[in-house]
């Protein structure tokens, strides 16, 4: 993208001194009768008898307490409207179900360019937008959060961390890369503010734009946290430079609340992020405030301080927590004591105070002989990588089986993620009414299933690799987990480097591979039931394309040319607009040279593209059912967090009855297929200039619906003359229309019939675009009138 000046001039100048190189008010979303948590209630409030509140955007009876409204009308949210058959109180019930297939996507805005359309738009191209701070800060590598900056506000803004070209470092050169964080309206893209808000005069709270970000009340008292890798201008020394840049949180506003880069004086570690991100979560019963987990270490959301400082291994590249270039860490309690363990590939601990400890804190690991970790179950000879003596562990000086890529039956990290398998039995070897979760985990090119207590129930199967990737190696990225295949069961979905599959437990395996191109193989993915249909879509980006794969079939419902390095990275679905309906966020970025021989347009590289950014994608028919308004780390799982921003403790079993037993899938909101119900309660047409060429019709819009809709729906305007109607005009809907809401929408009637009376008609919607789930009622029609010299 043009435009670099002088800022590019200056972030060189900066990088060559640092660096050197159903019913919304009573059912939950799981379909139960009761809920427990917020989370059980997609986008309302669980209440004190066990039943969801209305959404926020419901009418409220205190509206028109005060109203008095005369005979023939009734009040809606305070306003006195006509009592025609159309025009009824709010629905709550109110439903759409789309028909048919996976409906592909239209792009609702794609920042940081004025256009949809991005640098493709035929007329204007890649114009960057006019609110957008430090445009050449674009490329998006790391996956975005969606949430409400302050739990009252009516829509999410969606928060992601960018960098440039200019900050961007040669591959493997350094882990972390100079960037700004970003918050943005879901509902158009536009700039809400940009962090920190010192830049460039100060480069001490800048962040690492490769790190994902974790959002939640980090205080227990309402504050937004913003939390993700910083980068540290003094961090040049090497071996290893920025590699060290700690943790940098902001507020809901984008300003700073506190950095952690760890106590030189103490040798207390700096946090490590680089590609990977911080999870948040409250793991202890005795405080309101929130701890931040980076890998194994710990840290006060409050105020950063450590509580746990991060652990290293003793060789190899790599972070706890991580299966390449940085920590995924999540947190989960799956030993079901009521406190929640920090979970990695191998491994889990759990948080305790321990007044010996300089932090007040311990973090003690539970898996495994003597807390080191998941070994190989099986036992020679049967020993599907072959064997070799142990010199260490439980078993040292006999000989055990190998796991592939770890130390003798010592398993290597990678990264986790939790659901339960129960329902398979035998298959998987575990009691169907087993209430504990199973760990899944994508480790240096293997996916393995260990149990809460660390022993292996699947072991080590290879990840496809792809022989064009040779020099690259084959990690594996983080995991998904749903329902793939529609029979109530729950598979595994994992990105490789040889192409996407899904894993279910039974002699099936792998139940479909489709060939991607991802040479890196860390790359992450999410999942979304876009239909409502009880089956899992696969959400994907590798280098060249975003796409929507079927969950049963490996089908592509969409294929859209794109650009990633792939890195962590993923696409996310949530209700980004306040809206209900799910839209889909798709990170792009051009900083690679990869190739691209399949696109559209014709072969390129990626680096020739001008494809940065965020793109929102959205339903054009309005047919993409309803989703949580909230999705805050890339380790997110429904229950982890509430539709405000606070955090459940204890956090709601994901895995347990009622729940979705997903993991990295967003569910549907509260009522799967609530939609709006808008129609047309009077036609009034105005007559009294007639003569004058000063004539109007106006027509009353109501939305009798559960959600609200959205300005900009079209209301066409007719004569019903004897030969056929003729168009009068058409005017679009101008304000967001909640149930219970209606707005008055006129237009100019320039030549009414003088001879004769004619009935006119209001339709709105009449493309049924928006999903309405009564397009019946969508019509009215007045009394016949006509336009005389006596007014």
């Amino acid at each position: 993208m043009g435009g670099r000046g002088l800022l590019g001039l200056l972030l060189a100048v900066v990088m060559a001194a640092a660096c050197g190189s159903g019913n919304p008010g009573s059912g939950s979303v799981a379909g139960q009768n009761r809920c427990s948590k917020d989370s059980d209630c997609g986008d309302g409030r669980c209440q004190s008898d066990g039943t969801c509140s209305v959404p926020p955007t419901q009418q409220q009876a205190n509206a028109c307490a005060s109203v008095s409204c005369p005979a023939g009308t009734f009040c809606a949210n305070g306003q006195c409207l006509p009592a025609t058959a159309q025009c009824k109180p709010a629905d709550p019930a109110c439903i759409f179900i789309p028909h048919g297939a996976f409906e592909p996507p239209i792009h609702a805005w794609w920042w940081p360019f004025e256009s949809p359309l991005g640098p493709d738009d035929p007329v204007i191209g890649g114009r960057p937008r006019s609110d957008v701070l430090f445009p050449e800060v674009s490329q998006v590598m790391s996956t975005p959060v969606v949430i409400r900056l302050h739990k009252d506000d009516p829509e999410p803004a969606v928060v992601f961390n960018t960098f440039s070209v200019f900050t961007a470092s040669a591959k493997d050169a350094a882990l972390e890369t100079l960037g700004l964080m970003r918050a943005i309206r879901g509902s158009d893209g536009s700039a809400i503010w940009t962090a920190p808000k010192d830049f460039p005069k100060s480069f001490d709270h800048v962040v690492d734009a490769n790190s994902s970000i974790a959002a939640g009340d980090c205080k227990g008292d309402g504050t937004l946290c913003l939390v993700t890798g910083g980068w540290d201008p003094n961090d040049t020394a090497q071996p290893g430079a920025h590699s060290h840049g700690g943790l940098v949180a902001f507020d809901g506003d984008g300003n700073v609340l506190w950095v952690n880069r760890g106590n030189p004086a103490t040798g207390e570690p700096s946090p490590r992020v680089w590609w990977g991100g911080p999870a948040i979560a409250r793991l202890l019963p005795d405080t309101p405030s929130a701890q931040i987990i980076v890998g194994v270490g710990v840290y006060d959301g409050a105020t950063g301080k450590t509580m746990c400082a991060q652990t290293f291994p003793p060789s190899g590249p790599d972070t706890v927590g991580g299966n390449g270039d940085g920590p995924l860490t999540i947190i989960a309690d799956i030993d079901m004591d009521g406190i929640p363990e920090i979970v990695t590939g191998n491994n889990a601990y759990k948080l305790t105070r321990d007044p010996s400890s300089p932090t007040g804190f311990t973090c003690k690991p539970q898996l495994g002989w003597q807390g080191k970790g998941v070994r190989m179950t099986a036992r020679p000879p049967n020993c599907p990588y072959g064997q070799i003596r142990a010199t260490q562990g439980p078993n040292a000086g006999s000989n055990v089986c190998i796991c592939p890529n770890g130390f003798e039956d010592l398993c290597p990290d990678g990264f986790p993620a939790v659901a339960s398998f129960a329902g398979y039995g035998a298959l998987m070897g575990l009691q169907t009414n087993d209430p504990h979760p199973s760990i899944a985990v994508a480790s240096k090119g293997f996916l393995r299933i260990q149990d809460w207590t660390g022993g292996l129930i699947l072991d080590p199967v290879p990840l496809p690799a792809d022989p064009d990737c040779a020099n690259e190696f084959n990690g594996g990225g983080a995991p998904t987990i749903a329902d793939f295949d529609g029979d109530g069961l729950a598979e595994v979905g994992i990105a490789g480097q040889g192409g996407y599959v899904v894993w279910k437990p039974g002699p099936q395996g792998f139940i479909w591979r489709t060939k991607t191109r991802d040479c890196s193989s860390n790359t992450g993915s999410s999942v979304f039931d876009f239909e409502g249909k009880g089956q899992a879509n696969v959400v994907y980006t590798d280098q060249c394309f975003f796409r929507v794969y079927d969950g049963k079939t490996g089908a592509a419902l969409v294929q859209e040319k794109n650009a990633s390095c792939t890195a962590y990275e993923m696409p996310i679905v949530a209700d980004i607009d306040g809206t209900g309906r799910a839209k889909v966020l798709v990170p792009n970025n051009n900083i690679c040279h990869y190739f691209c021989p399949d696109w559209p347009s014709g072969p390129g590289f990626l680096s020739d593209t001008d494809y940065v950014g965020l793109k929102a994608l959205a339903s054009p028919s309005d047919k993409w059912v309803n989703t949580r308004s909230v999705w805050n780390q890339h380790g997110y799982h429904v229950t982890n967090v509430n539709l405000d921003g606070s955090l459940p403790f204890p956090e709601p079993f994901s895995w347990g009855p009622g729940q979705s037993n997903t993991f990295r899938q967003n569910v549907q909101g509260q009522g799967v297929f609530s939609s709006p119900d808008l129609s047309i309660c009077e036609v009034k047409p105005q007559l009294a200039n007639c003569m004058q060429g000063q004539a109007t019709v106006t027509a009353t819009v109501y939305n009798g619906g559960a959600i609200v809709a959205k300005p900009g729906v079209p209301v066409n305007f007719y004569a019903d003359l004897a030969g056929g109607p003729a168009l009068i005009g058409t005017a679009n809907t101008r304000t967001t229309l909640v149930p219970g809401g209606s707005e008055q929408v006129t237009i100019p009637w320039k030549t009414p019939p003088q001879s004769v009376s004619v009935p006119v008609r209001a339709v709105v919607d009449e493309a049924q675009k928006i999903g309405d789930c009564h397009y019946e009622n969508n019509t009215a029609v007045s009394a016949p009138v006509k336009c005389s010299p006596l007014g």
